[in-house]
């Protein structure tokens, strides 16, 4: 396809080509991450207990924003009923060095304890009727800025989540909601279950005075899928009836179009991250402005959810890779336009890719003419 291909021309990380070296050696097996969200401010206490297959005799070397305290690290348990301290070291810039002695193929089980005030990653700020809410918006790279690991595509893993959060707060987040226990005050705490390895970029949560509508299940022909939509209030009649309407089908066209649907329910959530969608596994996240000001298109839902296959499911390894999701993503969310609305729109759609594709080509190949008549002599 034509248009995969130019369209990694576009994408804001397709000039970065990490060498394979730059992946950790040691594969993440399982993530069981505690999130306590204090009742005011934006300071929050983490605990990441991971579970490894280690790759070599090399140190683990995991990646944690500079802004968080390491108050413990466990190896193994090691420690844990004396609440002894193993050695290890803060690597320059933040994150853990952890030497062990073990050789490749063992199991090492970690705990990490941290707490701090999130500077990226983990948005903290207020919602446009001024109310609290934090959402992770860790794309690309960016879910060390509140859960320490290797921060880094290739390293899928599965994962479960605990969050607390004060009175008033309601939780969405990867996987399956398990249940929720209440403390005191009012706080709750809602534990989320994702059985499916997932990339580090699609670990996430959102809390606030959040709205859940139920959708009717999709995709029965293989295996009933729950659909919900998750808004703030005023905006969720809006939301069902647009852009969201027609989800159950877009399901059910990439199901028998593509192959069974990968997790165990879908979530499209309003929220505060930066990018217009974000594919996070069960739980794809929108710009809260789209819905503020009722411009979230059907082609972006389409898009997020293909990426549920092609990019969650199905994971470039490394960064350069990336044009393959993007590209699949891009071309299906087209042919469910055709599917839902005939061969016109769907042609349309394409050609505006392909403008813009050519136009972004265009402006690249000028920009390097420019440079080179800029240079000496």
């Amino acid at each position: 396809m034509l248009l995969p291909l130019l369209l990694a021309l576009q994408l804001p990380l397709a000039g970065r080509a990490d060498p394979d070296s730059a992946r950790g050696v040691h594969d993440a097996l399982h993530h069981d991450i505690t999130i306590v969200v204090g009742d005011t401010g934006q300071h929050i206490v983490g605990v990441a207990a991971t579970t490894w297959r280690l790759g070599s005799a090399d140190p683990l070397e995991v990646e944690l924003d500079s802004v968080y305290r390491v108050v413990r690290v466990l190896a193994d348990g090691r420690g844990e009923s004396r609440m002894a301290r193993i050695t290890f070291a803060i690597l320059q810039g933040g994150g853990v060095h952890l030497p062990h002695t073990k050789a490749a193929g063992d199991t090492l089980h970690t705990t990490i304890r941290y707490h701090g005030v999130p500077r990226d990653g983990l948005i903290i700020r207020t919602d446009s009727a001024g109310r609290r809410t934090l959402f992770a918006d860790n794309w690309p790279n960016r879910v060390h800025g509140w859960i320490p690991l290797i921060d880094h595509p290739h390293d899928k893993a599965t994962v479960t989540l605990h969050i607390e959060v004060p009175a008033g707060m309601r939780v969405i987040a990867t996987g399956t909601l398990q249940k929720v226990d209440t403390l005191v005050r009012g706080r709750t705490v809602w534990h989320f279950d994702q059985p499916q390895p997932i990339p580090p970029y699609g670990i996430v949560f959102g809390a606030g005075a959040l709205l859940t509508t139920p959708l009717e299940p999709a995709a029965c022909a293989v295996k009933c899928v729950p659909l919900s939509v998750v808004t703030f209030a005023a905006d969720s009649a809006w939301a069902v009836e647009g852009p969201f309407r027609r989800t159950g089908d877009m399901l059910d066209f990439c199901s028998r179009l593509i192959g069974p649907f990968p997790y165990d329910r879908l979530s499209h959530v309003q929220s505060s991250t930066r990018f217009g969608g974000m594919e996070n596994p069960t739980a794809i996240f929108y710009d809260e402005k789209a819905y503020l000001e009722r411009r979230l298109r059907e082609e972006t839902v389409a898009h997020e959810t293909a990426h549920q296959w092609f990019g969650d499911a199905v994971t470039q390894d490394d960064w350069h890779h990336l044009w393959l999701s993007e590209g699949f993503a891009t071309y299906y969310a087209a042919l469910w336009i055709r599917h839902a609305d005939g061969d016109s729109a769907f042609r349309a759609t394409m050609r505006r890719h392909a403008d813009r594709v050519f136009r972004s080509a265009l402006s690249i190949v000028e920009r390097k003419r420019k440079n080179r008549s800029s240079l000496p002599g």
